[in-house]
C-alpha cells in the first residue's frame, strides 16, 4: 500500500522503484529518478506512536550502505500514527490519516 501510495501520489518523481537488502540490512522501499538523481528511501511502520526520529536514524544509517554516488536523499516514514509528527526539509511522514485522504 505504501508503495502504491508513492507511485499514485506523485510526491516523488520516479523511474524505479523497489526494495533493498544488503546482508542483514533492509529497506522498505527505495525509488529513484535517473534523470535528478534523486532518491526516496521509505520505512513502513505499521504500528501506533512510532518514534519518527529514531526510525529515521535507524534508516540513515542503513542508507550508507546503498551505492550511488552523488545524489539527493529524501526520507518517508510510514506508520499508523506517530509519537510526535515533525517537519524537517528531505523527510516526509505519513500517517494513516495521510492515507485514508490520499484514497477517498
Amino acid at each position: 500500500m505504501c508503495r502504491e501510495f508513492i507511485i499514485d501520489s506523485k510526491i516523488f518523481c520516479l523511474t524505479k522503484i523497489g526494495r533493498w537488502w544488503n546482508k542483514d540490512k533492509e529497506i522498505d522501499i527505495v525509488a529513484l529518478n535517473d534523470q535528478t538523481k534523486e532518491i526516496l528511501f521509505a520505512e513502513c511502520k505499521w504500528q501506533d506512536k512510532v518514534d519518527a526520529r529514531k526510525v529515521l536514524g535507524n534508516l540513515m544509517e542503513k542508507t550508507k550502505d546503498v551505492k550511488l554516488l552523488k545524489r539527493k536523499e529524501i526520507y518517508a516514514i510510514f506508520a499508523k500514527s506517530f509519537k510526535e509528527k515533525f517537519k524537517e526539509p528531505g523527510v516526509l511522514l505519513f500517517d494513516l490519516d495521510d492515507l485514508k485522504k490520499f484514497l477517498i
